[in-house]
């Protein structure tokens, strides 16, 4: 038997009875016949009916409860939707809307109900939004547009809507809208159309040829730039190859340059030559980078047009040989010119060396000479020497300027020097009468140069404060230092001055600024010499003067620390230091090899030792009979010219050094040749001294001498 429950009544109010008192209950239901059965078994039935109804009120409440919490979720997924939801009536006008949808409206919901939506759109969508509301209650296809809504505190917010009109009479129509604001979306938009923007204008403003290829080396996009340069139009894009334009490389070559780019995933910068369309030739360099997007790679590229570029470097290269060709012949050039200047040195100074050295021993001869003959003999001496100065003036100018001057850097004791300079030149000061004054030095000063370029600046500066001084005159040497690294050398005199048109003209070869027909005698190199020796150690020169009080020149260097002291033994055959030695050393007879080709040199040798009972001079005129007498009659001392025949003074040595027999032997070189670096390059060969012609008479002995008490000593070490 099955209760049946009417749609009016409810499941608690059909329990409440059974629940209460089931026998009046029972009493008053129609369950049957009473007198049929039993009230133990009516009861036992009620009890039945009654636990099932319990439990469908149980699964009612279950049912309930799911329910509510279905709908409280729903609420919840309505209410806090990441997108806003609202309802509009067919007069526009809302009637419904989610927490998200009146958050992007900017306004609490109660605020909203039965509010147009227009207040919220911003003017210039106001009429859009409008037709588009129309279509969309009018017509049930879903519609979706952009609108941008103008909150009331001011700020902006894009939203996209989306509807689906609701009903089917005109009096039950609603619009469903979804909301989704799209705010970042836009800027996230704005931000790439900007950057879209400034991209397409670099690309149409930029001078490079701007192209983009596929793997297969299609074009695909180019900017204004690459087709100008082409001779295209945009009408080619999706139909050029790079093979239709790269006429320098095959196309098996243009395959292996991107295969390489793909392979390296890097840029490379390449040039090449490109055919425009006309057929002409265009020199380009092509940076080229290879890029995957979205598993799909290109090439990009910028070409840049160097046709000018390439013709300024061939017109650079082509000038670069000229400069070459004329920097080698230059240098063929200034290799002459030093092949010249020692040629002509060797040749001046040689028939010189006669001259000078015969004027001596006839000024110092047996019987002296008359009184005729004396100051004949002493305008030769003076006309011979000023004759050398002359040549080693011209000769320094000149290896000055062919770069063939080497300068040495060190520290000096500019005391040194100058006490050196001052036994130099104080026989000439003496001789005119003029009084010298030289610093006396408390603290030793160093100064950073060349010990010998420094002797010759000073020698020269001093020989012009004598010369054009007013007699009985004074020089005054002054050191200083000037700020905290140089220190100035002055030269001051009392002579006449010079006038600023002058100082204008000081320092200029061979312009002796109007002395040249003066009592004094020189050539205006010497101050010439000296700026550019001064220049090549790091220093300046400069003059002052005063016309009628005298003028004062002077010249700056680097200041240096005292130098490191080697006490090293060096023996007593330093070449050109005469060794100390007893009398007894030279009372036997020594013998001297001459060897030289020049008659008059030979003849002036045997004349200077004719007297000399103490030495016998042997001579030989070529290099291999000097090898042969040395080897033969072993003399104490070989004085060796440079330029020989056959073989030169050089060779010579380097032949008598090596041979036990002679080894031995001082060789003192006697040449010509005397510029520094020959003087150099024979003290380096192994050559004991080094003089040179002319040669004063009293020095040549002195290093003679040095010599046989060299070879005296050698003699009895053995």
């Amino acid at each position: 038997m099955s209760l049946k429950l009417s749609r009016t009544d409810s499941l608690p109010t059909l329990l409440t009875p059974l629940q209460g008192n089931p026998e009046s209950h029972l009493a008053r239901s129609p369950l049957g016949d009473k007198s049929t059965r039993s009230p133990r078994e009516f009861l036992r039935e009620l009890q039945s009916r009654k636990t099932e109804l319990e439990m469908q009120n149980e699964m009612l409440r279950q049912t309930q409860i799911a329910l509510r919490e279905s709908r409280d979720h729903y609420l919840n997924l309505y209410e806090f939707a990441s997108v806003g939801h609202l309802t509009l009536s067919n007069t526009c006008l809302i009637t419904e809307i989610n927490l998200t949808g009146a958050a992007m409206f900017g306004a609490e919901r109660n605020n909203l109900i039965n509010q147009s939506p227009d207040a919220f759109v911003v003017a210039t969508d106001l009429d859009r939004w409008q037709s588009q509301f129309i279509s969309a209650i009018t017509h049930e296809a879903k519609r979706g547009f952009d609108l941008t809504l103008k909150n009331p505190d001011g700020s902006l917010r894009a939203v996209h809507f989306d509807c689906r009109r609701s009903g089917s009479d005109a009096g039950n129509l609603t619009l469903h809208v979804t909301l989704t604001d799209i705010t970042e979306r836009k800027r996230a938009e704005r931000i790439v159309e900007r950057e879209r923007l400034r991209l397409e204008t670099i690309l149409k403003m930029a001078s490079d040829g701007i192209h983009i290829l596929n793997e297969d080396g299609l074009l695909i996009e180019a900017n204004e730039a690459f087709l100008n340069m082409l001779g295209y139009d945009h009408t080619a894009i999706g139909h050029l190859r790079v093979t239709d334009w790269d006429a320098q490389d095959t196309s098996e070559e243009i395959k292996a340059r991107i295969d390489r780019v793909i392979a390296q995933h890097g840029n490379i910068v390449f040039t090449t030559c490109h055919c425009r369309r006309d057929g002409t030739l265009l020199d380009v360099e092509v940076s080229a980078s290879w890029l995957e997007i979205e598993g799909q790679g290109f090439l990009y590229a910028a070409a840049r047009d160097i046709t000018e570029r390439k013709r300024y470097e061939h017109m650079l290269q082509e000038k670069n040989i000229a400069l070459e060709m004329a920097r080698t012949s230059a240098e063929k050039a200034n290799l002459a010119k030093s092949e010249f200047l020692s040629s002509m040195s060797h040749e001046l100074r040689t028939p010189l060396n006669a001259v000078i050295g015969f004027a001596q021993l006839m000024e110092a001869g047996s019987p002296p000479p008359s009184a005729a003959q004396k100051p004949k003999i002493d305008q030769i001496l003076k006309a011979g020497w000023h004759l050398l100065a002359l040549i080693n003036e011209i000769l320094d100018l000149a290896k000055i300027e062919s770069g063939k001057v080497t300068i040495l850097q060190e520290s000096m004791s500019l005391a040194d020097v100058l006490r050196d300079c001052q036994d130099m030149i104080d026989p000439q000061a003496s001789q005119r009468g003029i009084q010298m004054t030289f610093p006396s030095f408390e603290n030793p000063l160093y100064v950073h140069g060349d010990p010998t370029a420094v002797k010759q600046v000073m020698v020269n500066l001093l020989s012009n404060a004598i010369k054009y001084n007013q007699a009985c005159g004074k020089v005054i040497v002054q050191c200083e230092i000037i700020g905290e690294n140089r220190l100035r050398v002055s030269v001051e005199d009392s002579g006449i001055g010079l006038t600023p048109a002058q100082l204008a003209q000081l320092f200029q070869p061979f312009n002796r600024l109007g002395q040249e027909a003066g009592p004094e005698e020189g050539t205006g190199i010497g101050l010439v010499v000296t700026k550019q020796l001064v220049e090549l150690m790091g220093g300046v020169v400069g003059v002052e003067s005063r016309v009628g009080v005298g003028s004062t020149f002077w010249f700056e260097l680097a200041v240096s620390r005292a130098p490191n002291q080697i006490c090293a033994d060096l023996g007593d055959a330093r070449p050109g230091i005469p060794v100390q030695a007893s009398k007894n050393d030279l009372l036997f007879q020594s013998t001297l090899l001459y060897v030289e080709d020049n008659p008059a040199n030979l003849a002036l040798v045997e004349e200077l030792f004719a007297k000399r009972s103490d030495l016998k001079l042997l001579t030989a005129t070529d290099g291999y009979s000097g090898i042969r007498m040395a080897h033969d009659c072993q003399p104490d001392v070989i004085l060796m010219d440079i330029n020989l025949p056959g073989i030169s003074g050089f060779e010579a040595l380097d032949i008598l050094s090596k041979d036990q027999a002679t080894g031995r032997i001082p060789v003192v070189a006697l040449s010509a040749r005397a510029t520094r670096l020959d003087i150099e390059k024979g003290l380096q060969a192994g050559f004991l001294s080094y003089l040179t012609k002319p040669f004063k008479v009293d020095e040549f002995m002195k290093e003679i001498d040095a010599a046989l008490r060299l070879s005296a000593k050698n003699r009895r070490l053995q």
